[in-house]
């Protein structure tokens, strides 16, 4: 199957967009990490690079979720690209809930956004995260009451090729 250039052009820019991100994550925010977490932790779990969909006002969106932790809080950032209702890149941060085992993110900033009319990009008030029982899952919603967009969250760590 043939895919539209636009689709093309936005794998494209996710994967180039991708290589950069981990930096950013580690930077986006004034906050630094003084002590390093437990790599068995259950919050540590939600760090790395995740790559998939979301679906909300726009059904169709590719994201990439880049996130750094440092014992219970995160920071990274989150690119949304869509034919549909365009790019937007953001800076998010959060806390891993105990009680519930989820990563819980808000939107920092708006790092950058071309959004395609009718589209109006608003800041995530919350996202809620849970692992897969596979640790290679995260499924969630969101909720952005400002731009009446509550949704959906799919996405999964890359797979590595193996190493010659």
């Amino acid at each position: 199957m043939i895919k539209p250039a636009g689709a093309c052009l936005a794998l494209l820019l996710i994967l180039a967009t991708a290589s950069t991100m981990p930096t950013e994550a580690r930077h986006h925010s004034k906050a630094t990490c003084s002590t390093k977490s437990k790599d068995n932790s259950p919050a540590s779990h939600f760090s790395g690079k995740w790559t998939g969909t979301l679906s909300g006002n726009d059904p169709h969106v590719n994201a990439v979720l880049v996130l750094n932790n440092c014992g219970d809080k995160y920071c990274g950032t989150l690119l949304w690209v869509s034919d549909k209702s365009g790019t937007c890149k953001r800076a998010v941060s959060g806390t891993y809930d105990e009680k519930t085992k989820s990563c819980i993110l808000k939107d920092d900033r708006i790092i950058s956004s071309r959004p395609k009319k009718p589209f109006v990009f608003g800041l995530i008030k919350k996202y809620d995260l849970q692992l897969g029982s596979d640790s290679v899952t995260l499924s969630g919603s969101y909720e952005a009451p400002s731009c009446k967009d509550f949704g959906s969250l799919d996405l999964s760590k890359p797979k590595t090729p193996p190493k010659k």
